[in-house]
């Protein structure tokens, strides 16, 4: 079991050999580094913090534009409670989310050794037990973002050293932790032994190998150990994370039940979702940002047909669409993450036999609904890809990023992919004697590369987040409106389904969000 006490083996950190020269440069720089902190012995002595701070999270990827800087989610309270003794930890939150779900929740989570559970609601109810992946998030962050936890129980054997960089025009010294997924680097100000910040890789759905740090600053002491009182948590060059710390307390004495379990509750350990979890821990703090807590690993799929070989596929949340035609398949959106993307090129393969797939659509770029289609293009070596005119670079950014940490189809078999575009004036429409699909953009402040798929036979269309047929609430109903009436869409015997909602509406259910 992995331990909070020992940072090097919750992380898998191994020692590097390394020559003499090169040692006594990365034990002074060590030393230094922990002199900074507050020295050996106090940290030798260290069995427990709590950690009180407040600040933001923002999420990148959900605004109108790609370029667009990532919105804040939600502000928070929070109380961090680390019992390193007893291989525990606890975060007390109270957050406000500030974008989308707006609404208030103070919940805990519990993390002892593999095992978590928390009181956060979803749905109407605590998650309790929490699956490993989510787990293992809540451990990793946490241990990244207190450097004392890192440091505990490591010596100066346990790093490598590289030649010193400046950093704000700062000489600063590297020391390099190794373990899993990936080495973390750790930038000490070489005059004053002062850690400001760390930097390792892990894997984002969406990015793929994206490079992840924290910065420290704003140093103090609390006792005989320094803090830093400023977090900044940066993932492929976006700020998801600003925290204020305001007060610490060292080894404090811990009331009887701040480690339990509420209510009873069993976890169950997974280890490839363990794994999973500290390799992509983030991602799990995205969509949780805006209180949506998911964790896990959906590949559900359950069709619903419209119409013959057109068919919504649901997942617990966010859902495709595909329609057959005689040289193949069309898929729209493949949410989530690339095991959800070969779900569904595994449910297409069996469901059309011989039938390839032909063209992925994207039906706008927030990562949500599209971080499966690499690996659907690299399992369908003839399938094209479809984008708004707009995304085009975008898309063939993504298409072309490094995915080493945990190889997706489209790494292991590198090709490059046809892009084919949506005209922002105009549309797109896939022939077939059968089953022709258009594709129409739709002028919303939700995404400027929006797209609605109609399949005019059925008089089916796939509309995502701007309209959720079986949501109490619509969040943009009258862009839908107006587009269904921009491009002459037939209301009579209209079929509405959504990436979200697994209702089938027709045009006076949309009326009842539209008049």
């Amino acid at each position: 079991m992995k331990k909070l006490v020992c940072a090097a083996a919750m992380l898998g950190a191994l020692a590097f050999g390394c020559d003499d020269d090169e040692e006594e440069e990365t034990t002074s720089a060590f030393d230094q580094l922990v002199e900074g902190l507050g020295g050996q012995a106090d940290l030798d002595a260290l069995t427990g913090l709590r950690i009180e701070g407040s600040g933001v999270r923002n999420i990148p990827n959900e605004g109108e534009l790609p370029a667009n800087p990532p919105i804040q989610a939600n502000s928070f309270e929070r109380t961090v409670s680390l019992d390193l003794s007893g291989d525990a930890l606890r975060v007390d939150t109270a957050k406000t989310v500030e974008f989308l779900f707006l609404g208030a929740a103070e919940y805990y989570d519990v993390v002892k050794g593999d095992l978590g559970a928390s009181t956060e609601p979803f749905g109407g109810a605590p998650l309790g037990a929490l699956s490993s992946d989510k787990t293992a998030a809540i451990r990793r962050q946490e241990t990244l973002l207190t450097p004392h936890l890192l440091l505990k129980g490591l010596t100066a054997a346990n790093f490598t050293t590289e030649p010193d960089v400046q950093v704000d025009g700062v000489a600063h010294h590297r020391l390099v932790l190794a373990g899993e997924p990936k080495p973390i680097t750790l930038y000490v100000n070489a005059t004053t032994g002062t850690l400001t910040k760390l930097e390792t890789m892990e894997l984002d759905f969406y990015m793929r190998d994206v490079k992840l740090e924290v910065f420290f600053s704003e140093w103090a002491a609390s006792g005989n150990i320094n803090f830093p009182r400023d977090l900044r948590l940066v993932r492929g060059g976006n700020t998801l994370l600003l925290e204020d710390v305001s007060e610490i307390a060292v080894n404090p004495a811990f009331a009887a039940g701040t480690f339990d379990f509420p209510g009873g509750v069993t976890p169950v350990l997974n280890q490839a979702l363990l794994d999973r979890g500290e390799l992509t821990h983030q991602w799990y703090y995205l969509l949780d940002s805006i209180g949506l807590p998911f964790s896990g690993i959906d590949t559900t799929i359950t069709p619903k047909v419209l119409a013959p070989g057109v068919q919504q596929l649901l997942g617990n949340s966010h859902h495709s669409f595909v329609v057959e035609q005689a040289a193949g398949v069309v898929l729209v959106d493949a949410p989530f993450h690339e095991d959800r993307g070969k779900a569904l090129s595994d449910y297409i393969a069996t469901t059309f036999p011989g039938k390839p797939i032909t063209h992925v659509v994207a039906s706008h770029f927030h990562e949500d609904h599209v971080s499966g289609i690499r690996e659907v293009l690299g399992a369908n070596p003839s399938a094209k890809l479809v984008v708004h005119e707009s995304t085009e670079a975008t898309w063939r950014a993504i298409l072309a990023a490094p995915s080493t940490l945990r190889p997706d189809a489209l790494e292991r078999a590198k090709r490059t992919v046809e892009i084919v575009t949506v005209p922002d004036a105009g549309s797109l429409t896939l022939a077939d004697a059968t089953n022709a699909l258009t594709l129409y953009p739709v002028e919303t402040e939700h995404a400027a590369d929006l797209l609605m798929a109609h399949h005019a036979p059925s008089n089916s269309v796939f509309v995502v987040d701007i309209y959720s047929p079986g949501f109490a609430a619509q969040f943009n109903a009258d862009d839908f409106k107006a587009s269904l009436a921009t491009h002459s869409i037939p209301t009579a015997a209209l079929q509405i389904v959504g990436g979200h909602g697994t209702e089938v509406h027709d045009y006076d259910d949309l009326l009842t969000f539209a008049p």
